[in-house]
Protein backbone atom coordinates (compact mmCIF):
# COMPACT_ATOMS: atom_id res chain seq x y z
CA UNK A 1 0.00 0.00 0.00
CA UNK A 2 0.99 3.33 -0.96
CA UNK A 3 2.60 5.60 1.83
CA UNK A 4 3.30 2.92 4.72
CA UNK A 5 6.37 2.82 6.43
CA UNK A 6 8.69 -0.12 5.76
CA UNK A 7 8.68 -2.87 8.27
CA UNK A 8 12.96 -2.37 9.29
CA UNK A 9 11.96 1.32 9.54
CA UNK A 10 8.93 0.13 12.42
CA UNK A 11 11.57 -2.45 13.95
CA UNK A 12 14.68 0.45 14.21
CA UNK A 13 11.97 2.72 16.32
CA UNK A 14 11.12 -0.18 18.21
CA UNK A 15 14.67 -0.96 19.13
CA UNK A 16 15.78 3.02 19.44
CA UNK A 17 12.71 3.74 21.91
CA UNK A 18 13.29 3.56 25.72
CA UNK A 19 9.84 2.02 26.81
CA UNK A 20 10.53 3.06 30.15
CA UNK A 21 11.50 6.74 29.54
CA UNK A 22 8.33 6.91 27.21
CA UNK A 23 5.99 5.52 30.18
CA UNK A 24 7.60 7.41 32.87
CA UNK A 25 6.19 10.76 30.47
CA UNK A 26 2.95 9.32 31.55
CA UNK A 27 3.26 7.80 34.81
CA UNK A 28 5.18 7.53 37.79
CA UNK A 29 7.57 4.20 38.32
CA UNK A 30 9.06 2.77 40.89
CA UNK A 31 11.44 -0.31 41.23
CA UNK A 32 9.71 -3.94 40.44
CA UNK A 33 12.62 -6.11 40.13
CA UNK A 34 15.03 -6.80 38.11
CA UNK A 35 15.03 -4.90 35.04
CA UNK A 36 11.20 -4.08 35.78
CA UNK A 37 9.68 -0.88 36.72
CA UNK A 38 5.68 -0.82 38.04
CA UNK A 39 3.50 2.17 38.46
CA UNK A 40 -0.14 2.64 38.90
CA UNK A 41 -2.44 1.98 35.30
CA UNK A 42 -2.81 4.61 33.02
CA UNK A 43 -5.93 2.93 30.95
CA UNK A 44 -7.91 2.20 34.69
CA UNK A 45 -8.52 3.11 37.95
CA UNK A 46 -6.55 1.59 40.78
CA UNK A 47 -5.28 2.16 44.06
CA UNK A 48 -2.28 -1.08 43.88
CA UNK A 49 0.27 -0.63 41.07
CA UNK A 50 -0.13 -3.43 38.34
CA UNK A 51 1.23 -1.91 35.57
CA UNK A 52 5.01 -3.26 34.76
CA UNK A 53 7.21 -1.86 32.06
CA UNK A 54 10.50 -4.46 31.54
CA UNK A 55 13.28 -2.34 30.08
CA UNK A 56 14.91 -5.36 28.99
CA UNK A 57 12.43 -6.33 26.50
CA UNK A 58 10.43 -3.24 25.76
CA UNK A 59 7.44 -4.44 26.61
CA UNK A 60 4.49 -3.09 29.03
CA UNK A 61 1.63 -5.51 30.71
CA UNK A 62 -1.14 -3.94 33.38
CA UNK A 63 -2.30 -7.07 35.29
CA UNK A 64 -5.27 -5.10 36.41
CA UNK A 65 -6.99 -4.33 32.84
CA UNK A 66 -4.50 -7.29 30.57
CA UNK A 67 -3.57 -4.40 28.59
CA UNK A 68 0.06 -4.41 27.73
CA UNK A 69 2.24 -4.02 24.19
CA UNK A 70 5.43 -2.45 23.46
CA UNK A 71 6.20 1.80 22.76
CA UNK A 72 4.12 2.44 19.66
CA UNK A 73 0.93 0.26 21.52
CA UNK A 74 1.39 2.64 24.64
CA UNK A 75 1.57 5.91 22.55
CA UNK A 76 -1.28 4.59 20.40
CA UNK A 77 -3.71 3.90 23.41
CA UNK A 78 -2.18 7.02 25.57
CA UNK A 79 -2.25 9.02 22.79
CA UNK A 80 -5.24 8.45 20.69
CA UNK A 81 -2.57 8.07 18.03
CA UNK A 82 -2.92 5.95 14.81
CA UNK A 83 -0.03 2.81 14.03
CA UNK A 84 1.18 5.73 11.58
CA UNK A 85 1.07 8.53 13.89
CA UNK A 86 2.47 6.82 16.98
CA UNK A 87 5.54 5.55 15.05
CA UNK A 88 6.14 8.92 13.24
CA UNK A 89 6.19 10.16 16.46
CA UNK A 90 8.51 7.99 18.22
CA UNK A 91 11.29 8.27 14.86
CA UNK A 92 10.68 11.88 15.36
CA UNK A 93 12.07 11.14 19.18
CA UNK A 94 14.58 9.14 18.64
CA UNK A 95 15.79 11.03 14.96
CA UNK A 96 15.16 8.31 12.71
CA UNK A 97 14.25 8.84 9.45
CA UNK A 98 11.56 6.78 8.34
CA UNK A 99 11.35 4.86 5.09
CA UNK A 100 7.97 4.62 3.14
CA UNK A 101 6.80 1.81 0.66
CA UNK A 102 5.29 3.21 -2.96
CA UNK A 103 6.97 6.91 -2.28
CA UNK A 104 9.66 9.02 -1.74
CA UNK A 105 10.46 9.53 2.22
CA UNK A 106 9.88 13.30 1.43
CA UNK A 107 6.66 13.77 0.19
CA UNK A 108 4.18 15.53 1.92
CA UNK A 109 1.45 12.98 2.77
CA UNK A 110 4.44 10.78 4.37
CA UNK A 111 2.85 11.64 8.02
CA UNK A 112 -0.03 10.90 10.18
CA UNK A 113 -2.52 13.42 10.49
CA UNK A 114 -1.66 14.16 13.99
CA UNK A 115 1.80 14.12 13.28
CA UNK A 116 1.47 16.40 10.85
CA UNK A 117 0.07 18.87 12.94
CA UNK A 118 2.54 18.27 15.64
CA UNK A 119 5.29 19.11 12.75
CA UNK A 120 3.38 22.62 11.93
CA UNK A 121 3.39 23.53 15.17
CA UNK A 122 7.13 22.40 15.71
CA UNK A 123 7.85 24.93 12.52
CA UNK A 124 5.32 27.51 14.12
CA UNK A 125 7.57 27.62 17.39
CA UNK A 126 10.93 28.15 16.09
CA UNK A 127 9.60 30.83 13.60
CA UNK A 128 7.95 32.67 16.41
CA UNK A 129 10.71 32.40 18.85
CA UNK A 130 13.21 33.89 16.22
CA UNK A 131 10.99 36.19 15.11
CA UNK A 132 11.06 37.08 19.00
CA UNK A 133 14.71 37.29 19.68
CA UNK A 134 16.43 38.57 16.17
CA UNK A 135 13.56 40.49 14.54
CA UNK A 136 12.85 44.32 14.72
CA UNK A 137 9.58 44.00 14.81
CA UNK A 138 10.12 42.05 18.25
CA UNK A 139 11.77 45.04 20.30
CA UNK A 140 8.95 46.00 21.92
CA UNK A 141 8.03 42.11 22.84
CA UNK A 142 11.51 41.95 24.15
CA UNK A 143 11.08 44.88 26.26
CA UNK A 144 8.14 43.70 27.46
CA UNK A 145 9.64 40.13 28.31
CA UNK A 146 12.72 42.36 30.02
CA UNK A 147 10.58 44.20 32.29
CA UNK A 148 8.64 41.14 34.10
CA UNK A 149 11.93 39.90 34.88
CA UNK A 150 12.64 37.78 31.65
CA UNK A 151 15.73 37.67 29.56
CA UNK A 152 17.04 35.90 26.64
CA UNK A 153 17.71 33.01 28.68
CA UNK A 154 14.32 32.50 29.89
CA UNK A 155 13.04 33.09 26.46
CA UNK A 156 15.09 30.39 25.18
CA UNK A 157 14.57 27.36 28.05
CA UNK A 158 10.77 28.29 27.18
CA UNK A 159 10.50 28.74 23.95
CA UNK A 160 8.72 32.23 23.91
CA UNK A 161 7.42 33.85 20.71
CA UNK A 162 6.43 36.99 18.78
CA UNK A 163 3.75 36.85 16.47
CA UNK A 164 4.86 39.77 13.73
CA UNK A 165 2.69 42.74 13.75
CA UNK A 166 3.58 44.30 10.57
CA UNK A 167 2.35 41.21 8.24
CA UNK A 168 -0.70 39.28 8.80
CA UNK A 169 0.05 35.81 7.07
CA UNK A 170 3.94 35.98 8.17
CA UNK A 171 3.70 32.19 9.35
CA UNK A 172 1.47 31.18 6.85
CA UNK A 173 3.90 32.01 4.19
CA UNK A 174 6.58 30.61 6.04
CA UNK A 175 5.14 26.98 6.41
CA UNK A 176 3.45 27.21 3.15
CA UNK A 177 7.10 27.15 1.85
CA UNK A 178 7.84 24.27 4.31
CA UNK A 179 4.98 21.75 2.59
CA UNK A 180 2.54 22.38 4.87
CA UNK A 181 -1.14 22.85 2.97
CA UNK A 182 -3.96 25.49 3.69
CA UNK A 183 -5.97 22.91 5.19
CA UNK A 184 -3.24 22.04 7.85
CA UNK A 185 -2.54 24.80 9.06
CA UNK A 186 -6.37 25.74 9.71
CA UNK A 187 -6.95 22.63 11.14
CA UNK A 188 -3.94 22.91 13.25
CA UNK A 189 -5.28 26.39 14.45
CA UNK A 190 -2.44 28.42 13.38
CA UNK A 191 -4.06 30.37 10.72
CA UNK A 192 -8.09 31.08 9.71
CA UNK A 193 -9.71 32.03 6.83
CA UNK A 194 -11.08 35.57 6.14
CA UNK A 195 -12.17 37.53 3.78
CA UNK A 196 -8.67 38.62 2.54
CA UNK A 197 -7.55 35.04 2.44
CA UNK A 198 -5.37 33.09 4.64
CA UNK A 199 -4.00 34.77 8.33
CA UNK A 200 -2.08 33.70 10.89
CA UNK A 201 -4.22 32.59 13.84
CA UNK A 202 -1.68 35.25 16.19
CA UNK A 203 -1.07 39.05 15.15
CA UNK A 204 1.46 41.24 17.22
CA UNK A 205 1.20 38.90 19.91
CA UNK A 206 3.73 37.32 22.89
CA UNK A 207 3.40 33.47 22.60
CA UNK A 208 4.07 30.99 24.70
CA UNK A 209 4.27 27.94 23.01
CA UNK A 210 2.00 24.99 25.39
CA UNK A 211 3.83 21.80 25.00
CA UNK A 212 1.84 18.20 25.52
CA UNK A 213 3.26 16.09 28.54
CA UNK A 214 4.98 14.22 25.99
CA UNK A 215 6.83 17.42 24.98
CA UNK A 216 5.72 17.65 21.53
CA UNK A 217 4.22 21.61 20.84
CA UNK A 218 0.25 21.40 19.97
CA UNK A 219 -0.67 25.34 20.76
CA UNK A 220 0.06 28.70 21.82
CA UNK A 221 -0.98 31.03 24.50
CA UNK A 222 -0.82 34.79 23.23
CA UNK A 223 -0.73 38.00 25.20
CA UNK A 224 -1.27 41.33 23.74
CA UNK A 225 1.43 43.85 24.78
CA UNK A 226 -0.92 46.86 25.27
CA UNK A 227 -4.51 45.47 26.56
CA UNK A 228 -5.51 49.42 26.28
CA UNK A 229 -5.63 49.72 22.30
CA UNK A 230 -8.25 47.66 22.15
CA UNK A 231 -6.96 44.83 19.61
CA UNK A 232 -8.58 42.07 21.58
CA UNK A 233 -8.94 39.98 24.42
CA UNK A 234 -5.64 40.21 26.85
CA UNK A 235 -5.12 36.82 26.41
CA UNK A 236 -6.29 34.01 23.53
CA UNK A 237 -5.23 30.52 22.87
CA UNK A 238 -4.94 28.38 20.02
CA UNK A 239 -8.87 27.07 18.89
CA UNK A 240 -9.40 23.58 20.07
CA UNK A 241 -7.85 20.99 17.34
CA UNK A 242 -7.29 17.36 16.98
CA UNK A 243 -4.57 17.47 19.09
CA UNK A 244 -5.01 19.76 21.61
CA UNK A 245 -8.16 20.61 24.30
CA UNK A 246 -7.10 22.74 26.25
CA UNK A 247 -9.29 21.57 29.15
CA UNK A 248 -7.05 18.41 29.77
CA UNK A 249 -3.85 20.40 29.39
CA UNK A 250 -1.66 21.93 31.91
CA UNK A 251 1.14 24.73 30.88
CA UNK A 252 4.65 23.63 31.70
CA UNK A 253 3.54 20.36 32.67
CA UNK A 254 6.10 18.65 30.45
CA UNK A 255 8.99 20.22 32.09
CA UNK A 256 7.59 20.13 35.54
CA UNK A 257 6.28 16.35 35.57
CA UNK A 258 9.72 15.55 37.07
CA UNK A 259 10.37 18.63 39.33
CA UNK A 260 6.63 17.06 40.72
CA UNK A 261 7.89 13.64 41.30
CA UNK A 262 10.88 14.95 42.86
CA UNK A 263 9.12 17.66 44.83
CA UNK A 264 5.86 15.19 46.20
CA UNK A 265 3.33 17.78 44.68
CA UNK A 266 2.31 20.10 42.05
CA UNK A 267 1.46 23.85 42.40
CA UNK A 268 -1.06 25.16 39.75
CA UNK A 269 -0.70 29.19 39.34
CA UNK A 270 -3.31 31.08 37.17
CA UNK A 271 -1.30 32.15 33.99
CA UNK A 272 1.47 31.44 32.18
CA UNK A 273 4.07 34.38 33.41
CA UNK A 274 3.30 33.01 37.03
CA UNK A 275 4.37 29.91 35.71
CA UNK A 276 7.59 31.23 34.06
CA UNK A 277 8.30 33.53 37.47
CA UNK A 278 7.38 29.99 39.49
CA UNK A 279 10.35 28.15 37.72
CA UNK A 280 12.62 31.06 37.83
CA UNK A 281 11.93 31.44 41.75
CA UNK A 282 13.15 27.56 42.27
CA UNK A 283 9.15 26.33 41.98
CA UNK A 284 10.01 23.92 38.95
CA UNK A 285 7.04 21.94 39.72
CA UNK A 286 4.54 24.81 38.90
CA UNK A 287 1.84 24.42 36.08
CA UNK A 288 -1.55 26.01 34.87
CA UNK A 289 -4.56 25.71 33.18
CA UNK A 290 -4.64 27.34 29.59
CA UNK A 291 -7.27 29.68 29.27
CA UNK A 292 -9.73 27.47 31.35
CA UNK A 293 -10.85 26.86 34.89
CA UNK A 294 -9.64 24.22 36.93
CA UNK A 295 -11.24 21.09 36.14
CA UNK A 296 -11.71 17.62 36.93
CA UNK A 297 -9.32 16.50 33.59
CA UNK A 298 -6.23 18.52 35.30
CA UNK A 299 -6.58 16.98 38.85
CA UNK A 300 -6.75 13.24 36.84
CA UNK A 301 -3.85 14.68 34.64
CA UNK A 302 -1.66 15.42 37.95
CA UNK A 303 -2.96 12.22 39.66
CA UNK A 304 -0.02 10.50 37.45
CA UNK A 305 2.69 11.75 38.94
CA UNK A 306 1.96 13.31 42.36
CA UNK A 307 -0.93 12.62 45.71
CA UNK A 308 -0.47 16.32 46.39
CA UNK A 309 -1.91 19.33 44.85
CA UNK A 310 -1.59 23.33 46.08
CA UNK A 311 -3.47 25.76 44.28
CA UNK A 312 -1.90 29.19 44.44
CA UNK A 313 -4.09 32.32 43.28
CA UNK A 314 -4.10 35.92 43.50
CA UNK A 315 -5.56 37.69 46.74
CA UNK A 316 -8.13 39.36 44.65
CA UNK A 317 -12.24 37.89 44.08
CA UNK A 318 -11.23 36.42 40.97
CA UNK A 319 -8.28 34.39 42.70
CA UNK A 320 -10.84 32.94 45.16
CA UNK A 321 -13.41 32.56 42.86
CA UNK A 322 -10.93 30.12 40.86
CA UNK A 323 -10.48 28.33 44.12
CA UNK A 324 -13.85 27.74 44.54
CA UNK A 325 -14.96 26.44 41.15
CA UNK A 326 -11.48 24.39 41.78
CA UNK A 327 -12.74 22.34 44.64
CA UNK A 328 -15.91 21.67 43.36
CA UNK A 329 -13.71 19.85 40.20
CA UNK A 330 -11.52 17.76 42.90
CA UNK A 331 -14.12 16.65 44.59
CA UNK A 332 -15.93 15.62 41.52
CA UNK A 333 -13.01 13.64 40.45
CA UNK A 334 -13.21 9.99 40.57
CA UNK A 335 -8.98 10.22 40.69
CA UNK A 336 -9.00 12.97 44.17
CA UNK A 337 -7.28 10.13 45.95
CA UNK A 338 -4.28 12.61 46.79
CA UNK A 339 -4.71 16.24 49.04
CA UNK A 340 -5.45 19.30 47.90
CA UNK A 341 -4.16 22.22 49.52
CA UNK A 342 -4.43 26.35 48.79
CA UNK A 343 -2.14 29.34 49.18
CA UNK A 344 -3.60 32.92 48.24
CA UNK A 345 -0.50 34.88 47.79
CA UNK A 346 0.26 39.00 46.43
CA UNK A 347 3.29 37.66 44.39
CA UNK A 348 6.14 35.31 44.06
CA UNK A 349 8.93 36.49 46.65
CA UNK A 350 7.72 34.68 49.51
CA UNK A 351 6.16 31.89 47.49
CA UNK A 352 8.38 28.85 48.49
CA UNK A 353 7.68 29.75 52.45
CA UNK A 354 3.83 29.89 51.42
CA UNK A 355 3.73 26.69 49.56
CA UNK A 356 5.56 24.66 52.25
CA UNK A 357 2.37 26.03 54.83
CA UNK A 358 -0.36 25.57 52.52
CA UNK A 359 -3.55 25.50 54.10
CA UNK A 360 -5.95 22.21 53.27
CA UNK A 361 -7.85 23.21 49.73
CA UNK A 362 -11.30 22.44 52.16
CA UNK A 363 -10.36 23.86 55.34
CA UNK A 364 -10.27 27.15 53.61
CA UNK A 365 -12.97 27.02 51.40
CA UNK A 366 -15.21 26.08 54.77
CA UNK A 367 -13.16 29.27 56.58
CA UNK A 368 -14.44 31.45 53.38
CA UNK A 369 -17.90 30.30 53.41
CA UNK A 370 -18.44 30.19 56.94
CA UNK A 371 -17.28 34.02 57.43
CA UNK A 372 -20.15 34.97 54.92
CA UNK A 373 -22.63 34.69 57.68
CA UNK A 374 -23.06 36.20 61.20
CA UNK A 375 -23.52 33.07 63.45
CA UNK A 376 -24.92 34.94 65.70
CA UNK A 377 -28.18 33.48 65.96
CA UNK A 378 -28.68 29.37 66.42
CA UNK A 379 -30.81 29.53 63.31
CA UNK A 380 -27.84 31.36 61.20
CA UNK A 381 -25.17 29.09 62.51
CA UNK A 382 -27.51 26.13 61.60
CA UNK A 383 -27.89 27.60 58.08
CA UNK A 384 -24.34 27.94 57.92
CA UNK A 385 -23.33 24.10 58.92
CA UNK A 386 -26.12 22.98 56.20
CA UNK A 387 -24.61 25.48 53.42
CA UNK A 388 -21.31 23.74 53.65
CA UNK A 389 -22.78 20.08 54.12
CA UNK A 390 -22.54 19.74 50.46
CA UNK A 391 -18.97 20.24 50.16
CA UNK A 392 -18.26 18.12 53.41
CA UNK A 393 -20.29 15.13 51.84
CA UNK A 394 -18.20 14.95 48.78
CA UNK A 395 -14.50 14.98 50.20
CA UNK A 396 -13.61 11.04 48.73
CA UNK A 397 -11.86 10.05 52.12
CA UNK A 398 -14.24 8.87 54.65
CA UNK A 399 -11.78 10.29 57.13
CA UNK A 400 -11.79 13.55 56.00
CA UNK A 401 -14.72 13.84 55.74
CA UNK A 402 -15.92 13.40 59.72
CA UNK A 403 -13.00 15.49 60.73
CA UNK A 404 -14.22 18.36 58.67
CA UNK A 405 -17.73 17.87 60.00
CA UNK A 406 -16.30 17.97 63.36
CA UNK A 407 -14.23 21.40 62.70
CA UNK A 408 -17.71 22.90 61.34
CA UNK A 409 -19.10 22.01 64.59
CA UNK A 410 -16.32 23.31 66.52
CA UNK A 411 -16.11 26.41 64.79
CA UNK A 412 -20.39 26.95 65.11
CA UNK A 413 -20.85 25.56 69.06
CA UNK A 414 -23.24 23.36 67.71
CA UNK A 415 -24.48 20.48 70.41
CA UNK A 416 -23.71 16.91 69.74
CA UNK A 417 -26.57 16.07 67.99
CA UNK A 418 -26.20 18.81 65.68
CA UNK A 419 -22.87 16.74 64.59
CA UNK A 420 -24.40 13.73 64.80
CA UNK A 421 -27.20 15.26 62.04
CA UNK A 422 -23.88 16.65 60.04
CA UNK A 423 -22.73 12.93 60.14
CA UNK A 424 -25.58 11.52 58.82
CA UNK A 425 -26.15 13.68 56.16
CA UNK A 426 -22.63 12.31 54.45
CA UNK A 427 -23.24 9.02 54.43
CA UNK A 428 -26.31 8.82 51.84
CA UNK A 429 -23.37 10.73 49.43
CA UNK A 430 -20.46 8.16 50.09
CA UNK A 431 -19.34 7.84 46.45
CA UNK A 432 -20.61 4.19 45.12
CA UNK A 433 -17.82 2.34 44.13
CA UNK A 434 -18.21 -0.53 41.73
CA UNK A 435 -16.02 -3.18 43.94
CA UNK A 436 -14.51 -5.98 41.39
CA UNK A 437 -14.17 -9.40 42.20
CA UNK A 438 -10.20 -10.03 42.07
CA UNK A 439 -9.02 -12.41 39.18
CA UNK A 440 -8.81 -15.87 40.89
CA UNK A 441 -5.50 -16.65 41.94
CA UNK A 442 -3.90 -19.66 39.59
CA UNK A 443 -4.07 -23.05 40.61
CA UNK A 444 -0.67 -24.92 41.82
CA UNK A 445 -0.70 -26.38 38.08
CA UNK A 446 -1.20 -23.36 36.35
CA UNK A 447 1.54 -21.57 38.52
CA UNK A 448 4.18 -24.24 37.40
CA UNK A 449 2.93 -23.56 33.52
CA UNK A 450 3.09 -19.98 34.20
CA UNK A 451 6.19 -20.24 35.27
CA UNK A 452 7.79 -22.08 32.52
CA UNK A 453 6.40 -20.79 29.68
CA UNK A 454 7.72 -16.93 31.71
CA UNK A 455 10.85 -19.02 31.12
CA UNK A 456 10.46 -19.62 27.56
CA UNK A 457 9.29 -16.10 26.66
CA UNK A 458 12.24 -13.97 29.42
CA UNK A 459 15.18 -16.70 29.24
CA UNK A 460 14.93 -18.90 26.32
CA UNK A 461 18.96 -19.90 25.95
CA UNK A 462 17.60 -21.73 30.09
CA UNK A 463 14.93 -23.05 28.09
CA UNK A 464 15.44 -24.33 24.85
CA UNK A 465 16.38 -28.45 26.21
CA UNK A 466 13.59 -28.46 28.38
CA UNK A 467 11.41 -27.49 25.82
CA UNK A 468 12.12 -29.92 23.23
CA UNK A 469 10.05 -32.38 25.05
CA UNK A 470 6.93 -30.26 25.99
CA UNK A 471 3.66 -30.69 24.14
CA UNK A 472 0.30 -29.75 24.19
CA UNK A 473 -0.64 -32.10 27.17
CA UNK A 474 2.42 -31.18 29.87
CA UNK A 475 -0.13 -28.04 30.38
CA UNK A 476 -3.87 -28.24 31.84
CA UNK A 477 -5.68 -25.01 31.28
CA UNK A 478 -6.59 -23.13 28.38
CA UNK A 479 -4.83 -20.12 28.44
CA UNK A 480 -1.84 -21.74 28.97
CA UNK A 481 -1.75 -24.55 26.00
CA UNK A 482 -2.74 -21.74 23.58
CA UNK A 483 0.08 -19.92 24.98
CA UNK A 484 2.59 -23.04 24.41
CA UNK A 485 0.51 -23.83 20.84
CA UNK A 486 1.55 -20.33 19.68
CA UNK A 487 4.92 -20.67 21.07
CA UNK A 488 5.38 -23.59 19.14
CA UNK A 489 4.05 -22.49 16.25
CA UNK A 490 6.23 -18.97 15.98
CA UNK A 491 9.20 -21.60 16.06
CA UNK A 492 9.98 -22.53 20.36
CA UNK A 493 12.10 -20.23 22.62
CA UNK A 494 14.03 -17.57 21.09
CA UNK A 495 11.67 -16.46 18.31
CA UNK A 496 10.98 -12.70 18.90
CA UNK A 497 7.72 -12.41 20.73
CA UNK A 498 6.51 -10.42 18.18
CA UNK A 499 6.08 -14.06 15.79
CA UNK A 500 4.81 -15.46 19.03
CA UNK A 501 2.00 -13.24 19.32
CA UNK A 502 1.33 -13.21 15.60
CA UNK A 503 0.82 -17.36 15.74
CA UNK A 504 -1.67 -16.71 18.65
CA UNK A 505 -5.07 -17.57 17.86
CA UNK A 506 -7.08 -14.61 19.52
CA UNK A 507 -6.65 -11.00 21.42
CA UNK A 508 -6.83 -12.62 24.65
CA UNK A 509 -4.31 -15.39 24.61
CA UNK A 510 -2.33 -12.28 22.68
CA UNK A 511 -2.65 -10.40 25.56
CA UNK A 512 -1.81 -13.22 27.69
CA UNK A 513 1.58 -14.01 26.27
CA UNK A 514 2.26 -10.23 26.81
CA UNK A 515 1.85 -10.21 30.11
CA UNK A 516 3.58 -13.74 30.79
CA UNK A 517 6.76 -11.61 28.78
CA UNK A 518 7.27 -9.07 31.66
CA UNK A 519 5.40 -10.34 34.42
CA UNK A 520 8.09 -11.29 37.24
CA UNK A 521 9.13 -14.70 38.55
CA UNK A 522 7.97 -16.14 41.59
CA UNK A 523 11.54 -16.77 43.26
CA UNK A 524 15.04 -15.07 41.60
CA UNK A 525 14.94 -16.18 38.20
CA UNK A 526 18.22 -17.72 37.88
CA UNK A 527 18.94 -21.10 36.04
CA UNK A 528 18.53 -23.38 39.16
CA UNK A 529 15.43 -22.38 39.87
CA UNK A 530 14.21 -22.45 35.74
CA UNK A 531 15.65 -26.65 35.87
CA UNK A 532 13.44 -26.85 38.79
CA UNK A 533 10.36 -25.54 37.54
CA UNK A 534 10.78 -27.63 33.81
CA UNK A 535 11.16 -30.63 36.67
CA UNK A 536 7.77 -29.95 38.25
CA UNK A 537 5.96 -29.38 34.90
CA UNK A 538 7.14 -32.45 34.04
CA UNK A 539 6.31 -34.20 37.48
CA UNK A 540 2.83 -32.75 37.38
CA UNK A 541 2.25 -33.73 33.72
CA UNK A 542 3.74 -37.47 34.95
CA UNK A 543 0.90 -37.44 37.91
CA UNK A 544 -1.70 -36.77 35.35
CA UNK A 545 -0.74 -39.38 33.31
CA UNK A 546 0.17 -41.84 36.54
CA UNK A 547 -3.65 -41.32 37.88
CA UNK A 548 -4.86 -42.06 33.84
CA UNK A 549 -2.94 -45.07 33.62
CA UNK A 550 -3.96 -46.14 37.42
CA UNK A 551 -7.88 -45.43 36.53
CA UNK A 552 -7.37 -48.00 32.97
CA UNK A 553 -5.46 -51.31 34.93
CA UNK A 554 -8.21 -50.67 37.46
CA UNK A 555 -11.02 -51.14 34.87
CA UNK A 556 -8.78 -53.55 32.86
CA UNK A 557 -9.24 -57.70 33.67
CA UNK A 558 -5.65 -59.07 33.48
CA UNK A 559 -7.20 -62.79 33.37
CA UNK A 560 -8.95 -61.82 30.20
CA UNK A 561 -6.35 -59.20 28.32
CA UNK A 562 -2.86 -59.83 30.36
CA UNK A 563 -0.81 -58.67 27.64
CA UNK A 564 -2.24 -55.41 27.50
CA UNK A 565 -2.42 -55.56 31.05
CA UNK A 566 1.30 -56.29 31.76
CA UNK A 567 2.45 -53.45 29.07
CA UNK A 568 0.36 -50.90 30.85
CA UNK A 569 1.65 -52.13 34.03
CA UNK A 570 5.34 -51.81 32.87
CA UNK A 571 4.89 -48.14 31.88
CA UNK A 572 3.44 -47.13 34.82
CA UNK A 573 6.52 -48.29 36.90
CA UNK A 574 8.79 -46.57 34.77
CA UNK A 575 6.67 -43.64 35.34
CA UNK A 576 6.66 -43.59 38.54
CA UNK A 577 10.11 -44.34 38.68
CA UNK A 578 10.92 -41.31 36.49
CA UNK A 579 8.66 -39.18 39.15
CA UNK A 580 10.40 -40.43 41.81
CA UNK A 581 13.75 -39.39 40.31
CA UNK A 582 12.54 -35.68 39.47
CA UNK A 583 11.08 -35.84 43.13
CA UNK A 584 14.83 -36.21 44.34
CA UNK A 585 15.95 -32.64 46.24
CA UNK A 586 18.14 -30.56 44.77
CA UNK A 587 20.48 -27.47 45.57
CA UNK A 588 18.19 -24.42 45.35
CA UNK A 589 14.79 -25.45 46.90
CA UNK A 590 11.46 -24.69 44.92
CA UNK A 591 11.31 -21.05 45.78
CA UNK A 592 7.83 -20.50 45.50
CA UNK A 593 6.19 -23.11 43.79
CA UNK A 594 3.14 -25.37 45.17
CA UNK A 595 4.39 -27.89 47.45
CA UNK A 596 4.06 -31.81 46.12
CA UNK A 597 1.17 -34.31 46.62
CA UNK A 598 1.39 -37.64 47.08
Amino acid sequence: MAGRIRDESIAEVREATDVVALVAEYVTLRPGGGTRMKGLCPFHQEKTPSFTVDSTRRLWHCFGCSQGGDAIDFLMRQETLSFTEAVERLAHRAGIELRYEGRSAGERGSMGRKSRLVAAHAEAVEFYHRALVESPDGRNARAYLSSRGMDRAVAERFRLGWAPGRSWDALVGHLRNKGFRPEELTEAGLARTGGRGLRDAFHARVLFPIFDVAGDPVAFGGRLLDVDEGRGPKYVNTAETAIWHKGRALYALNWAKAEIVKAGFAVVVEGYTDVVACHQAGVAQAVATCGTALRAEHFKLLSRFTGKVVLSFDADAAGSTAVERGIREWIGTPEATFSAHVIVVPGVDAFRTLVAEAEPLVRWWLDRNLARHQLVTPEERRRAAQDVIPIIQGVPDYGQRTGYARYVVQRLHLDEAEYRAIVAGQAPARPQVEVKAPPRSRSPQARVECEALKFALQHPDWTAEAAERWAPDWFSTPGTVAAFTALAEAGGPGKPLEAVLEAAATETDRRFLRGLAVEAFAATENRGYADEVFRRLEELRLTRVIDQLKGTLQRMNPVERPHEYTRVFEELIALEARRRALREPRPGGDGDLPERTA
